[in-house]
C-alpha cells in the first residue's frame, strides 16, 4: 500500500501543474493535428449500449463520441438542439465594461464588433452539443499575434472519441496524430474546455446517459413497423361478384 501511495505522490509531482492555468504565450503555440473522425452505424443491441455507457462512466470517450453522433440522427434529439441553439446563440450579445473608463468602453465595443469572428456560431453550437451529450467539449483556440491587440478565434472542436479523463493527472487528455496524448489544463491559452455540469465528473452528467434507452426503443419501434408494413402493407384483395 505504501508503494502505491509513493508512486501516486511521485506522479503528482511530475504532473502537478496539469490542472493549473496554462501560461504559455500564444506566440509559442503550434496547432495540433487531429486524428480522422468517422461515423458509426447506430447500434441496436442493449448490451452494446450498456457497455459504451459503462466506458463513459469511467471517463473513456472512445465509443461514446461516435454513439453521440449516431444519436443525433434522431429527429427529436436534433430538433431539441436546434431549438436550444436558436435561443442561446440567437440572443443579442451584451457585454458590460469592467469600469466606467473610456478604455474599458473601447475594449467592450471592440469585443462586440469581433464577437462573431472570435466565436463562430457553428463552432460554438458543435461545442455545446458535444458538451451536453457527453458532459464535456474541448475546442482549440487560435491567436492572431500579428495585430495589436492580439485577437482570439475558436478554431475547431475536437471530436469526443479522442477525450479521456485521467484521475492521476486530474485533467482531461487528448489523443493527437502528431504528438500522441496531451494534457488539457482546466484553464489554458490554447484550449477551451466547456463542462456545463461540472469539470471533474462531467461525463457522469452527460445527457446521452438519459437519452440512450428511449432512443434505442424508438429505433426498435421503427424497425418493427417497417417489417410489419413489408409483410402486411399490401394485402391481397379478393372480391366476390
Amino acid at each position: 500500500m505504501s508503494n502505491m501511495v509513493d508512486t501516486y505522490q511521485q506522479t503528482l509531482k511530475l504532473v502537478g501543474n496539469a490542472n493549473q492555468p496554462d501560461t504559455t504565450l500564444p506566440t509559442a503555440q503550434t496547432p495540433y493535428i487531429e486524428l480522422p473522425t468517422y461515423g458509426m452505424a447506430p447500434p441496436d443491441r442493449k448490451w452494446l449500449i450498456d457497455a459504451i455507457v459503462a466506458q463513459l462512466d469511467a471517463g473513456q470517450f472512445q465509443s461514446a463520441g461516435p454513439l453521440a453522433d449516431a444519436m443525433l440522427r434522431d429527429g427529436r434529439i436534433t430538433s431539441a438542439f436546434e431549438q436550444r441553439h436558436a435561443a442561446v446563440f440567437g440572443a443579442p450579445i451584451e457585454i458590460e465594461p469592467a469600469d466606467d473608463s473610456e478604455q474599458a468602453a473601447a475594449i467592450r465595443d471592440e469585443i462586440e464588433s469581433h464577437w462573431s469572428t472570435m466565436f463562430p456560431r457553428s463552432t460554438m453550437e458543435e461545442l455545446s452539443q458535444y458538451a451536453i451529450m457527453v458532459g464535456v467539449g474541448i475546442a482549440e483556440k487560435q491567436w492572431d499575434t500579428s495585430v495589436s491587440p492580439w485577437t482570439l478565434k475558436i478554431k475547431k472542436v475536437w471530436h469526443p472519441r479522442y477525450y479521456q479523463w485521467r484521475w492521476d493527472l486530474q485533467c482531461y487528455t487528448l489523443i493527437t496524430q502528431d504528438r500522441g496524448m496531451i494534457q488539457i489544463p482546466s484553464s489554458s491559452t490554447q484550449w477551451l474546455t466547456y463542462a456545463p455540469y461540472g469539470y471533474e465528473r462531467a461525463y457522469l452528467h452527460g445527457r446521452m446517459r438519459a437519452l440512450v434507452d428511449p432512443w434505442l426503443g424508438r429505433g426498435w419501434d421503427h424497425d418493427d413497423w417497417a417489417h410489419y408494413n413489408e409483410i402486411h402493407g399490401h394485402p391481397i384483395r379478393k372480391a366476390i361478384v
